[in-house]
């Protein structure tokens, strides 16, 4: 016989099937309520994983715009972000000094939800045809994930063929088991432990220092280009706070009475520092081909040390028919202080090629793979790119990418906009989101170039 939830703060456990008065993921407000502090979370993430990593951010509006392909082509104080040879390049070092004032962006993203779909099922009194109709959603998937990012940077500089970038960054990303949503429409076998998905993650918020050059090679090597470039980029990373989750679990069980059993093992961190080093090098073949090829975050490694901790939490229900919090809940919270630890970042080849079509179209395409894996980037992610000058203070731009980090077909759009010495940046790397609403991002910038 099979048992399903409810999401009442007493839970009646009916020994039939019926429809679930159920919040889509209302879990999360009721755990907030019923394991307040420490075990917020645990009752419903039965279940899932919460983590923060440190990747890629969205802090270069121009590089949005035209879906992240942008190796062989970024330019002045976005070459940092992209290939440090650009900087040896002359056709795209175009300025003598550019300030980037300002420049953040984010991206949220999650695999099964849209928008439509969680205001038709929130807070509605669930038919087995709705249930259905949730679970259907998922597809292959077997996780319900999600996951955002962003990056700030100010004052960020480039002098001719040198650059220096201020920057803040960080990385969310959220998991919650098909099982979890499975257990409460169609309940557990009486007699068995029906869930038990472990948790996994880690997360990190840092501000980084990078200091890149560029150096042409084309007058020390006899090759047949117009141009040769190698670039170094050196980051120092401070780090404000890491954690890593592990040992996260639960089950339910019904033997003589009904019984649920967490477990949450977190290991965090208030303060590291490291370093990281990204290598490129940059061809331009003729007037129109360009190529760059990019490895970032080589050797990298933040060691964390200050106010390291382990945090340990475990919880019991037991009851007979109804779970009343104060009577049937046991829990368990230490926190005990840890020894330090180090973590490296997610290390990224990137390669890609540029194509002056004439003096106002610019392409580009790039594909970019994760050599050590984060959160599932296993599949390369391929872009193409492009850009339109239309008049002389006004760029359109363009691209769409598939796999990799922003999982599935993306489709981006931006545009630039000139005013004297100044240039603001804007883009969207997501607009797939206008019609399935499950991703969004958003980037601007504003810099000022002296020629």
């Amino acid at each position: 016989m099979k048992t399903p939830l409810t999401s009442k703060m007493k839970y009646h456990f009916p020994t039939s099937r019926q429809a679930v008065n159920i919040p889509i993921f209302a879990s999360l407000r009721l755990c907030e309520k019923v394991l307040r502090r420490t075990l917020t979370g645990l009752l419903i993430l039965n279940l899932s994983a919460i983590s923060v990593l440190a990747g890629n951010g969205e802090g270069d509006p121009r590089a949005m715009g035209m879906a992240r392909a942008n190796t062989a082509v970024a330019e002045n104080t976005e070459a940092y972000l992209w290939n440090p040879a650009n900087l040896g390049m002359a056709s795209l070092r175009k300025n003598n000094l550019t300030i980037n004032i300002l420049s953040a962006g984010f991206r949220l993203n999650n695999n099964v939800l849209t928008i439509p779909d969680y205001n038709k099922y929130n807070g509605k009194v669930l038919s087995e045809k709705d249930q259905k109709d949730i679970l259907d959603l998922f597809g292959s998937d077997n996780s319900l994930d999600f996951n955002g990012d962003f990056t700030a940077r100010a004052a960020s500089i480039q002098y001719l063929n040198y650059a220096l970038d201020f920057s803040i960054e960080g990385n969310g990303f959220a998991r919650m088991p098909k099982e979890v949503v499975e257990i409460m429409f169609n309940g557990y076998e009486l007699g068995s432990s029906q869930l038990s998905p472990n948790g996994n993650g880690g997360g990190n918020l840092f501000f980084s220092l990078g200091a890149s050059a560029g150096f042409s090679l084309k007058e020390k090597l006899s090759v047949p280009f117009k141009d040769l470039s190698a670039g170094l980029s050196l980051k120092y990373y401070h780090g404000f706070t890491q954690s890593t989750i592990k040992d996260l679990y639960a089950f339910v069980e019904q033997s003589d009475s009904i019984i649920s059993r967490g477990r949450l093992n977190i290991l965090e961190s208030h303060g590291g520092n490291g370093f990281a080093a990204d290598a490129g090098l940059a061809v331009q073949f003729n007037d129109r081909w360009s190529a760059g090829l990019c490895v970032q975050n080589a050797l990298s490694s933040i060691a964390w040390s200050s106010r390291n901790k382990k945090r340990l939490a475990e919880y019991t229900v037991r009851t007979d028919d109804f779970i009343d919090l104060q009577d049937d809940l046991v829990h368990s919270d230490t926190t005990i202080d840890g020894q330090s630890y180090s973590r490296k970042l997610p290390m990224i080849l990137r390669a890609g090629v540029g194509f002056k079509a004439n003096r106002t179209t610019l392409l580009a395409m790039d594909v970019e793979h994760f050599l050590t894996e984060e959160h599932g980037d296993a599949v390369p992610r391929i872009a193409a790119g492009a850009e339109f000058q239309t008049s002389s203070t006004v760029y359109v731009r363009t691209g769409v990418s598939v796999g990799g980090d922003n999982r599935g077909f993306n489709l981006a759009a931006g545009g630039g906009f000139i005013f004297g010495k100044y240039q603001l940046d804007l883009a969207t790397n997501n607009l797939e989101s206008i019609v399935k609403l499950r991703r969004f991002s958003f980037a601007l910038g504003c810099k000022v170039v002296i020629r």
